[in-house]
């Protein structure tokens, strides 16, 4: 991967207009030297749709599969091939300089140039193209948030939104203004346009007690429940808890509880491991209950018009690093579609924070130059890990800003979904061919 670029050789400058938002994340706009690893071919130009297992391309002798590992190292050969699309990054300048060639990274959106984007996707046909979609991403980057903005965003269109937390004691609830989501379902939102947010929570062993009750044994499965057995069960066969949880998704997409099940799904580490769970399985049973319910999930798995995954993060190395080694994990391993990457936590762009404050006291200029060269260096190097981002992992980006206070209200969710409405509806129209 290629080294990062300091800070103080990029310069930002504002560009609404040709965003056409009025989203407080404007364009950031690179002078050069372009972002490390980026040439001058957007995201969108080389099959950057969104989605693992991408687009098959077929013929009547053969099909190939396009798969992310392949487009990332396509997209590599690009740079390196004589005549290719890259060209040799001038030498950095000493100060930061607004002329010479422009790279963007828009906000809301994906890492693109406008110009390449002809048309952009409907927010409905977003939420429609998965009946299930599974959010995850590090411990800490916000997945809880984007999953509660996510179910905001959909219910506005109208949409029942079933959101389910699948690892409990998670804030999901509180962010609708509700106690902590238990296994009964209920209602978090009523949206004006007609769509609602439910909530549940869908614990390993209230499924294991269920699977046991649809199968013949009511009688005996509390009664195991209360006294430990079926803990000493799903140790003795790793996996069975996550794949439970999972048919028990399942269940609920084939009998449409709603137009949409959201799962917060566990932090990215164990999220690889929960959904390779039924492939495990499959593979350890071979007959039986058990081999059904893990053929059935790994079906649901991949199919990409039942369930697809949106990974989180935050601009930052670790939480970027951890991204896209999950992304390539989760194509490898488990074949299950992915929808674009959510960055959460972008500084809002302040342009003229190179300069002195106009105006100022004297007591206070060295203070205010101190803060102004702070969100500078902040804002540049979350700009170098967009950039990066952008370079590793051929998925468009939807933005969410950064807000500052203490905790979230159901105000806030309502901000981000608007948020995500705007990054969604600036994404080229393809991103889910």
């Amino acid at each position: 991967m290629a080294p990062l670029a300091s800070a103080s050789s990029m310069a930002p400058s504002t560009n609404r207009a040709s965003t056409g938002s009025s989203s407080p994340l404007t364009s950031m706009t690179f002078t050069n030297p372009a972002p490390p690893g980026v040439s001058s071919v957007p995201a969108s130009s080389w099959a950057a749709t969104g989605l693992l297992r991408d687009r098959a391309t077929s013929t009547a002798a053969t099909t190939t599969v396009i798969t992310l590992r392949a487009r990332a190292e396509r997209r590599i050969g690009d740079q390196r091939r004589p005549g290719g699309h890259a060209r040799e990054r001038p030498e950095r300048p000493e100060r930061p300089t607004r002329k010479g060639a422009e790279w963007c990274v828009w906000a809301p959106g994906s890492f693109r140039s406008s110009s390449r984007v002809s048309s952009t996707l409907d927010p409905d046909q977003f939420f429609a193209a998965s009946r299930v979609v599974i959010v995850a991403g590090k411990g800490g980057v916000g997945k809880t948030v984007v999953t509660a903005s996510l179910a905001r965003a959909a219910a506005s269109r109208g949409l029942d939104v079933l959101v389910v937390d699948v690892q409990g004691g998670t804030s999901l609830g509180s962010m609708f203004g509700a106690p902590q989501l238990t296994y009964d379902t209920v209602t978090l939102w009523d949206d004006a346009s007609g769509g609602q947010v439910r909530g549940r929570l869908l614990s390993p062993d209230e499924a294991l007690v269920e699977w046991l009750e649809d199968h013949g044994m009511k009688r005996v499965a509390r009664r195991m429940a209360r006294s430990g057995v079926l803990e000493v069960v799903a140790t003795a066969t790793p996996g069975i808890k996550d794949l439970l949880v999972l048919a028990k998704v399942k269940q609920l997409e084939r009998a449409g509880a709603a137009d949409l099940i959201l799962i917060d799904a566990p932090a990215a580490g164990h999220a690889i491991t929960f959904m390779q769970s039924p492939a495990t399985l499959a593979e350890t049973a071979r007959v039986g209950a058990i081999n059904r319910q893990a053929a059935e999930v790994l079906e649901m798995l991949g199919d990409r018009a039942r369930c697809r995954v949106v990974l989180v993060t935050l601009p930052e190395e670790t939480p970027v690093n951890e991204l896209v080694e999950t992304a390539f994990a989760l194509e490898d391993e488990v074949g299950v579609a992915l929808a674009p990457v959510v960055v959460n936590g972008v500084y809002p762009v302040l342009d003229g924070l190179e300069g002195d404050p106009p105006r100022a006291p004297n007591e206070v200029l060295p203070d205010l130059q101190a803060a102004a060269a702070l969100r500078w260096r902040r804002q540049h190097l979350q700009a170098n890990q967009i950039a990066r981002l952008a370079a590793a992992l051929p998925l468009e980006q939807l933005m969410l800003p950064q807000r500052f206070g203490s905790e979230l209200s159901r105000d806030d969710i309502g901000d981000f979904a608007d948020d995500l409405l705007a990054a969604i509806g600036a994404l080229p129209d393809q991103v889910l061919a």
